[in-house]
């Protein structure tokens, strides 16, 4: 019975101690509150990644609020990119990472894009030799006869 009393006090104590489960939270202007993880923006839309409803796209004139656990690269109009844990109100910004804050209005943010996303776009800026090659070849040969004599190659 003392072994029951003992095991049930430690699963409270190991539940109180885990604690929320953290994502990305956007609060939009009616209220409306989706959570999961910031995929990237476009300084146009916002997309998230939901576990229950999949990839949802906002617009980003219907957000209040952006809340994000997972660091980011915020690319500015000014070309600059600072990246870490980001906090959006109203029309503000702010990204905090190991060197302090920096706060930027939320027109002065062209990109917003999760580490996922950030490697992907940098492997498109210097890929290797054999990286993001497309196209095709084709050979072909022709030969006639008749009263003219014509060979294509």
């Amino acid at each position: 019975m003392n072994l029951t009393r003992r095991t049930g006090s430690l699963l409270i104590v190991v539940l109180a101690l885990a604690g929320p489960i953290v994502a990305d939270q956007i609060v939009l202007k009616n209220g409306d509150r989706l959570t999961g993880t910031i995929i990237k923006s476009d300084g146009k839309t916002l997309v998230l990644k939901s576990d229950l409803a999949g990839e949802v796209i906002v617009a980003l004139e219907n957000v209040a609020n952006v809340t994000a656990d997972k660091l980011l690269y915020v690319t500015l109009t000014d070309r600059r990119t600072v990246s870490g844990l980001v906090t959006a109100q109203n029309n503000q910004f702010e990204i905090k990472s190991n060197q302090g804050a920096v706060v930027v209005e939320r027109a002065a943010v062209a990109v917003v894009r999760s580490e996922a996303e950030q490697r992907a776009y940098e492997s498109t800026l210097n890929p290797g030799w054999f990286e993001q090659w497309s196209g095709g070849a084709d050979l072909g040969f022709a030969l006639t006869r008749g009263n003219s004599h014509t060979t294509n190659f």
